[in-house]
């Protein structure tokens, strides 16, 4: 005979986001009885729009939090004894092109317990609408940078195009995060304003006026070089959060 745990689950997300933005699933999972769960085991689907996808497990009242996996669909072990919680993060980026809706469905099931909660499962959806402006990277040369002094490291060179969607874009802003000790590089010269260099962990440049404009149909490249502090560092030069925005006048 199999026994008996109330296991409910509670998965919750945005309503509403836009393509090319990070968004984050929170699920929540708890025991209440009257049995422990040691194999209980969270399933949920991933929608395949959902990239660079992270996950997170805080668990809470003697719940220990196994080794997750995010390939095909979220697998994550759980010993979850009568009291026990766990809050789960699963975090991704929207792909940039898409545009519609996204549902994350999630699932607690034990292999030696019966789940009597009446709610082991849920489900969230997430519109997704293209935003006015997209940015794609694409990675044009890269190489050593030897001097000056201060600025020795490993040069990307970057080509971020960004793309209007419905109608003309006059003030845009770029924004991605970098890994420590990574900046724009100070040898190279823009023709856009640089908010934020990259030393505080983020990347912020914008339009410096309005005759820099996005029409569509008609895509803008704005060349950016990142130094990082060496090659290795550097790793494949995926720009993390990369997202692009139309700003009102500055």
């Amino acid at each position: 005979m199999t026994l008996p745990a109330e296991m409910p689950v509670e998965i919750s997300g945005p309503q509403t986001a836009q393509s090319g933005h990070r968004i984050t699933y929170t699920i929540s999972v708890q025991n209440l009885g009257p049995n422990d769960a040691p194999d209980a085991v969270l399933e949920a689907t991933i929608p395949t729009e959902l990239t660079d996808l992270e996950l997170t497990c805080q668990a809470e009242n003697g719940a220990v939090c196994g080794t997750g996996s995010v390939r095909d669909g979220l697998h994550l072990p759980i010993d979850l004894p009568k009291g026990g919680k766990a809050v789960i993060n699963l975090t991704g980026t929207i792909d940039p092109q898409y545009e519609g809706r996204l549902t994350c469905t999630s699932l607690i099931t034990s292999p030696s317990r019966a789940n009597t909660a009446e709610r082991h499962s849920g489900s969230v959806t997430t519109e997704i609408d293209r935003p006015p402006v997209t940015v794609s990277p694409v990675i044009v040369g890269q190489w050593p940078q030897t001097w000056p002094e201060d600025a020795k490291g490993w040069v990307i060179s970057y080509e971020l195009t960004l793309a209007a969607h419905a109608q003309r874009v006059v003030w845009w802003e770029i924004g991605f995060d970098v890994a420590p000790r990574t900046r724009i590089n100070p040898q190279q010269s823009q023709w856009y304003n640089v908010i934020k260099d990259g030393t505080d962990g983020s990347v912020v440049i914008t339009t410096p006026d309005d005759t820099h404009t996005i029409e569509p149909g008609t895509p803008l490249t704005v060349a950016v070089q990142l130094l990082y502090p060496s090659q290795h560092e550097a790793g494949d030069g995926t720009l993390r959060n990369l997202h692009a925005t139309e700003v009102t006048h500055p």
